[in-house]
């Protein structure tokens, strides 16, 4: 997490990220809106709109529930990463033992599995 911003925070159970840090890197392109304190993120064909402190998302438009809704944490915009990660299709597995967090996209986890299997 050096690379971060800010370390991941936990917070009733769910693991909260600095959205830019990760998002970013991964390819998609992060929006943050100060008047609606909203963010907008653009990934591979999708569009996620979250505000901040509001459990309802909206994907392509569509109204999608969070279980824990996005935070500002010391001036940075924080979102649960399972229900973002999942919202865009990606995979998220969680190591329990070392407390961290993998996100990948799924053509490289099928390409894995694949491996796996062979």
């Amino acid at each position: 997490f050096s690379d971060f911003s800010m370390p991941p925070v936990i917070i009733e159970n769910y693991v909260y990220i600095p959205v830019r840090d990760v998002f970013e890197d991964m390819g998609a392109i992060v929006a943050w809106n100060p008047e609606y304190q909203s963010i907008s993120m653009f990934f591979q064909g999708s569009i996620l709109i979250t505000k901040i402190d509001d459990t309802i998302a909206y994907l392509n438009d569509e109204p999608v529930k969070l279980d824990m809704s996005a935070k500002i944490i010391n001036d940075k915009a924080m979102v649960p990463i399972r229900f973002i990660s999942e919202t865009l299709d990606l995979y998220v597995n969680w190591d329990d033992e070392t407390r961290t967090v993998y996100i990948s996209h799924k053509a490289a986890e099928i390409i894995k599995d694949e491996q796996d299997t062979v």
